[in-house]
């Protein structure tokens, strides 16, 4: 990033994405947008999937680390979770990160990313309660989204209040009754990867 000037970083405290630093406790955070800073330091929203931000201890200045998005798709497609499956990363700070799958007329799975701005699990009861349950552990649940009924599963990403998180139909699942516990594997393994990388 660009060096932010004096004036410049004066400018920034009166916009809205600086509100979280209005807590003196507050020394980092992770976001999903800081749309001042791009607009002004040539910064570009689409490249990333979300940040983190350390201010600095005497309040004068901010470090952001963009992570990308490209690199964040290709670790969610690389759990294959099967035809109709949605996998993401999801925060409240953050927002969602999302691919989706579906096999083509070759019977092969094909991964795509979700349109930036699509929520599909934090809109979801089932999402909000495991949120409030799944402490370091992955969850697995049934549920229904959407009128059909899905494996829901969720890991946590170390103690960065995000999660992996992933629906996978349940016509999928009983094609191969093993995938489960396979499915599961994946998750703490991506979800063990991801907190190295973020924790």
């Amino acid at each position: 990033r660009l060096q932010m000037e004096k004036l410049g970083f004066s400018q920034y405290w009166e916009q809205e994405e600086a509100a979280l630093w209005k807590d003196t406790s507050v020394m980092n955070s992770w976001v999903g947008s800081h749309p001042y800073i791009d607009e002004n330091y040539k910064g570009d929203s689409s490249s990333y999937a979300f940040s983190y931000m350390q201010i600095f201890q005497k309040r004068d200045g901010v470090i952001i680390l963009d992570i990308d998005k490209e690199s964040i798709q290709k670790t969610l497609s690389a759990m294959e979770l099967g035809d109709g499956s949605i996998i993401g990363i999801s925060g409240d700070t953050i927002g969602e990160t999302l691919i989706s799958q579906s096999t083509d007329k070759d019977n092969t799975l094909v991964s795509a990313p979700m349109e930036d701005g699509t929520v599909v699990f934090g809109d979801e009861d089932f999402y909000k309660e495991t949120v409030s349950e799944a402490k370091d552990e992955t969850i697995t649940k049934e549920v229904t989204y959407n009128g059909s009924k899905y494996c829901f599963l969720s890991s946590p990403i170390g103690d960065t209040g995000m999660s992996v998180n992933a629906l996978i139909p349940i016509s999928t699942l009983v094609k191969d009754m093993s995938g489960i516990r396979l499915f599961t594997i994946i998750f703490v393994i991506v979800g063990a990867i991801l907190a190295l990388g973020f924790g």
